[in-house]
């Protein structure tokens, strides 16, 4: 259940991956976009009992929205 909910704390962007971009972004931003996106396909994994990560999320959100995001 604890993993259940980091996971899901995770695909909203508050892991380290995210937070750096989803934090400070404006609602409808394209990083707000991508957190929800990620989030979506989090609760789909999840719903499929699909191995997977809230990076692995964030990535595919991305790809799915065509905005891979430059890595510092």
């Amino acid at each position: 259940m604890a993993r259940t909910r980091e996971l899901k704390a995770n695909a909203r962007g508050t892991d380290t991956l995210a937070t750096s971009v989803a934090a400070t972004a404006p609602t409808g931003t394209i990083a707000e976009l991508t957190r929800r996106r990620a989030y979506e396909i989090y609760e789909e994994r999840i719903a499929q009992a699909l191995a997977g990560d809230a990076e692995g999320d964030w990535l595919k959100a991305e790809a799915e929205l065509g905005n891979t995001l430059p890595r510092s």
